[in-house]
């Protein structure tokens, strides 16, 4: 979808989206460093689920449903 026609709320959700996305592949990323004892792939892992909150908050607070 082109980004310009986005409505705001379509923007939103798609922010909260890959937020979840990013969180699922750096839980999977962490417990794969855990399994294998590589600190250097956990700590990327809590990295990618960090991005992921931020990014879905970000998703949540541009939602103009849920703004205050």
């Amino acid at each position: 979808m082109n980004r310009t026609n986005q409505t705001p709320e379509q923007a939103a959700a798609e922010h909260r989206g890959k937020g979840i996305l990013k969180q699922m592949k750096g839980n999977v990323k962490e417990a794969w460093g855990r399994l294998t004892d590589n600190p250097k792939t956990t700590i990327e892992g809590k990295a990618g689920r960090a991005v992921g909150q931020v990014q879905e908050r970000f998703g949540d607070a541009i939602d103009p449903k849920t703004r205050r």
